[in-house]
C-alpha cells in the first residue's frame, strides 16, 4: 500500500511538470527494504495533456552504499589534510592504507570485480589512478584512462548526473565502449571523492558480464 501511494505521488508530480524525472524510494521486495530508482516519462497530447505515462525502475541498493563509503572516505581524507601537516611520507602512507582498505570493503561488500581510486595531481593538473584491484582500466594508454575517469565524469557533471553506475552503452565514447566490452565489463560506476566542495578524485568501479 505504501509504494502504491508512492507511485501515485510521483504520477500526480509527472501530471504537473509534463516532462520525464527521476525519483528514489525505498521499496518491499520479498520482505527486504531495497533502494530503486524510478523513472517516469510522459507521452503528450496535442494540447499537451499528459496521455501515457511510462515508468521503468532499477535496483541502486549498491550506489547507495557505495555513497557510505565515499562518505566515509572524504572524512578520513579531511583528518588525513589536517592532522598531519607537511610530513609527506606519513601523508602517502596513511593515504595508502586508507585507500587500500576502502578498495577492499568496495570488492567484497558490494560484489564488485575491480575498484580503481584516482586522486587529483595538481602539479600535473591531472588525475592519476593511485591503486586498483580486480579487473580494472589500468592497461589504457594514458588518453584512454582520463576518458574514461575524467571525460565521462564531465558528461555526468552536464546532464546533472554527476555520478552512479552506468551500462557501457550508455556511454556515449565508443573507444571507451569498445576497451571495456573487451574485458567483459558490463557496468562501471563512477564516483566523486570531495572535501568541503573540493573535487579530489574519483572511485571507479567495474561489474564483469556475468558468462554463466
Amino acid at each position: 500500500a505504501q509504494e502504491l501511494g508512492y507511485i501515485e505521488n510521483v504520477e500526480n508530480e509527472l501530471m504537473k511538470r509534463k516532462e520525464p524525472f527521476s525519483a528514489e524510494n525505498v521499496f518491499t521486495i520479498d520482505g527486504e527494504k531495497k533502494w530503486y530508482e524510478v523513472t517516469l516519462s510522459p507521452t503528450l497530447n496535442e494540447d499537451k495533456s499528459v496521455k501515457n505515462i511510462n515508468i521503468t525502475s532499477r535496483n541502486i541498493d549498491i550506489r547507495k552504499h557505495l555513497d557510505k563509503t565515499l562518505d566515509y572516505i572524504s572524512i578520513k581524507l579531511r583528518e588525513i589534510n589536517e592532522s598531519i601537516n607537511k610530513d609527506e611520507d606519513i601523508y602517502k602512507n596513511n593515504l595508502m592504507n586508507l585507500l587500500n582498505y576502502i578498495s577492499e570493503k568496495i570488492i567484497n561488500n558490494f560484489k564488485s570485480d575491480g575498484v580503481a581510486i584516482s586522486l587529483y595531481n595538481k602539479d600535473e593538473n591531472d588525475f592519476s589512478i593511485l591503486i586498483g584491484k580486480g579487473v580494472i582500466v589500468d592497461d589504457f594508454t594514458i588518453t584512454e584512462r582520463k576518458e574514461t575517469t575524467t571525460a565521462v565524469h564531465l558528461k555526468y557533471t552536464q546532464k546533472c548526473k554527476l555520478e552512479g553506475i552506468k551500462y557501457v552503452d550508455e556511454i556515449e565514447n565508443e573507444m571507451v565502449t569498445r576497451k571495456l566490452k573487451e574485458k567483459n565489463i558490463y557496468k562501471i560506476g563512477i564516483y566523486n571523492i570531495t572535501v568541503k566542495d573540493e573535487l579530489l578524485g574519483h572511485v571507479v568501479v567495474t561489474f564483469l558480464q556475468d558468462t554463466k
